[in-house]
C-alpha cells in the first residue's frame, strides 16, 4: 500500500512513544519496548490494538493491555 487512506492504515513514528513506552515496560513488565511501543500508541489512538492472529498476541501483551484498558481485536 504505497498511499493508503488514514482511515484504513496509520503507520505511527514510535520515537515521540519511547519515554511512555519506557514508563509502561517499567511499571508492567511488557515484555520490552516493541510490545510497550504498541501499547503506548493504542493508548494515543482509541485504545485498540488490531492483529491477524491471536497467536501474535502474547500472554504479556494481552495482560497489559487489559490493565490499560485497551481492547484487543483479532482479525483471523
Amino acid at each position: 500500500m504505497r498511499f493508503p487512506h488514514p482511515e484504513v492504515l496509520q503507520v505511527l513514528d514510535p520515537r515521540p512513544l519511547l519515554d511512555d513506552a519506557a514508563a509502561i515496560n517499567a511499571r508492567y513488565n511488557a515484555g520490552g519496548l516493541l510490545i510497550s511501543e504498541s501499547l503506548a500508541a493504542a493508548l494515543l489512538h482509541r485504545r485498540e490494538l488490531w492483529f491477524g492472529t491471536e497467536r501474535n498476541v502474547g500472554e504479556r501483551l494481552a495482560t497489559t493491555a487489559d490493565a490499560l484498558e485497551i481492547t484487543i481485536h483479532i482479525l483471523g
